[in-house]
């Protein structure tokens, strides 16, 4: 388990937390935090779905307006949400399309069918994708 990069359609490299399962995956599933960003809570998420057959991707969708956010966990509370919120409201709506689309693309360029699911915030992110 560890972060891999990979290419947005609009130039973007994207960090993803990546788990895999021990066999062959039976799909793949993209992860979208809640507003803390890939904390540790959803990289345990991710290994969660591994020990069901997943190959699980979680996109730091705060990569774009926070340059370290693979390097840190927002804490859970007032201020980790308010700052959330922050790269959240300064983060235009393409961009998280175009993310979310380069997490599936990486999945099924794999040979994998997708699917995603998203946490509070990104609750709203898995039904786009």
């Amino acid at each position: 388990m560890s972060f891999v990069t990979v290419p947005t359609a609009d130039g973007h490299n994207l960090p993803l937390f990546e788990a895999k399962p021990p066999g062959k995956p039976v799909a793949g599933v993209v992860v979208y935090h809640e507003a803390f960003g890939v904390t540790q809570h959803m990289k345990d998420m991710c290994q969660w779905f591994t020990h069901h057959g997943y190959h699980a991707v979680a996109p730091e969708m705060f990569a774009r307006v926070e340059p370290d956010a693979t390097k840190r966990d927002l804490p859970y509370n007032k201020e980790g949400f308010e700052a959330g919120r922050g790269y959240i409201r300064t983060t235009p709506r393409e961009h998280w399309l175009a993310d979310g689309a380069a997490a599936v693309a990486y999945l099924q360029g794999q040979g994998l069918s997708v699917a995603a699911v998203g946490y509070c915030w990104g609750g709203g992110l898995a039904y786009m994708t």
